[in-house]
């Protein structure tokens, strides 16, 4: 159970991991993953790039702070992000599930890794014969383009490729 301290109780403010709180985050994550807000989060971008107190009371004039939390938070996952991902602009994760995510570069090699495998790799096998296309693309036994699920529980930068 939380605990306010007596003045935080005395100013009627919640705490952080209460359910209220958690699901004015969630719906923040709604929120800019519909696309609203950009200016809010350019301004968390250009808050965390300047780094001054000045730009964070900035944006609290822009959103409920619920929002700006989100917003800084989803803009700092967005900056660590481009050292991994080409795509990190469009990124939709926290800082922490960046900073666990597999790179792009390392996912394209593993996609590819499990795609020959998943084929018989490049020797020839009947195996590897029914997976090759007309074109020699790789294809899964049945046909079809292969399948791989990305069952880890990370941001989703492995099923990309």
């Amino acid at each position: 159970m939380p605990s306010f301290s007596d003045d935080s109780e005395k100013r009627g403010e919640v705490p952080e991991d209460s359910p209220e709180t958690r699901q004015e985050e969630l719906e923040a994550w709604r929120h800019f993953a519909r696309g609203r807000s950009p200016d809010l989060l350019a301004a968390a971008r250009h808050a965390l790039r300047e780094g001054t107190p000045m730009h964070h009371r900035a944006l609290r004039a822009l959103g409920e702070p619920a929002l700006v939390r989100v917003a800084l938070a989803l803009a700092e996952a967005r900056l660590r992000g481009a050292e991994k991902f080409s795509w990190a602009d469009h990124l939709l994760a926290d800082p922490q599930g960046v900073e666990v995510a597999t790179p792009e570069r390392l996912a394209r090699l593993k996609a590819h890794r499990f795609a020959q495998r998943s084929c018989g790799g490049s020797r020839r096998s009947k195996r590897a014969d029914r997976c090759r296309g007309t074109r020699g693309e790789q294809r899964d036994s049945h046909g079809g383009t292969p399948i791989l699920l990305d069952l880890a529980c990370g941001i989703g930068g492995d099923g990309r490729e």
